[in-house]
């Protein structure tokens, strides 16, 4: 019959499951998870890592808020190997170059910093 669908040739997916929604590249989603773990909220314990794996993505599809959320974590080295002043500061150009709000004076504060330490930038 043509009124019936055939579920057997349908990738059923729940439409509210957000971590399938982010693997598939939604980068808003992404982004949504990634403060989710961050900050420990919406029904998820607080797990940097993962925070920093979903801003990444986020970031990868174009979100700025996504490259600022990456940016703080390199510069508090928190979901990250290591604290990395150098990558925050490019996050943070990338995040100003894509309009994020509070980037460029992050950018400023983080090039101050390591003007500060003696490296040149």
């Amino acid at each position: 019959r043509r009124d019936t669908l055939d579920s057997g040739s349908l990738d059923v997916v729940d439409p509210f499951d957000e971590e399938q929604a982010a693997e598939r590249g939604d980068a808003l989603v992404q982004l949504k998870l990634g403060n989710r773990y961050y900050l420990g909220e919406g029904g998820v314990q607080s797990d940097p890592e993962k925070a920093a794996h979903y801003f990444q993505l986020a970031s990868d599809g174009g979100l700025a808020h996504a490259s600022f959320n990456l940016g703080v974590c390199h510069y508090e080295g928190r979901g990250v190997p290591r604290r990395d002043l150098d990558r925050a500061l490019e996050l943070f150009a990338l995040a100003a170059e894509g309009g994020h709000p509070g980037a460029k004076e992050a950018h400023a504060e983080v090039m101050d910093m390591l003007v500060e330490s003696g490296r040149e930038c």
